[in-house]
């Protein structure tokens, strides 16, 4: 038996990007809690994002947060061998350093 309905699948996916319909106010799809939750050693990032291999553990998901230590460490230097993030959403300071 298949279980594919067209519409339920496009819906979902544009709910997971954020831009479905969504019935509650502010609703935002958090991708540190996502990483954390379904890929919480990193090693789907690391899979394929060769520049943060050198990153341990869950701490791949929130590279800018790491110490200039750190990431020297693992070989990244934020801005050059690893762009600065464009935004840092305000809910997801709750999920940095909290393993």
């Amino acid at each position: 038996k298949v279980d594919y309905d067209v519409c339920s699948n496009y819906g979902n996916w544009l709910y997971s990007a954020g831009i479905g319909n969504d019935p509650r106010d502010s609703r935002k799809f958090n991708m540190i809690k996502q990483g954390l939750d379904y890929d919480g050693n990193g090693d789907y990032v690391r899979l394929w994002v060769p520049e943060l291999q050198g990153i341990k553990g869950a701490d791949i998901h929130t590279p800018w947060a790491l110490s200039s230590a750190a990431l020297s460490q693992a070989g990244v230097t934020l801005g050059e061998t690893y762009p600065q993030p464009v935004v840092t959403a305000p809910e997801w300071s709750r999920h940095i350093h909290q393993r």
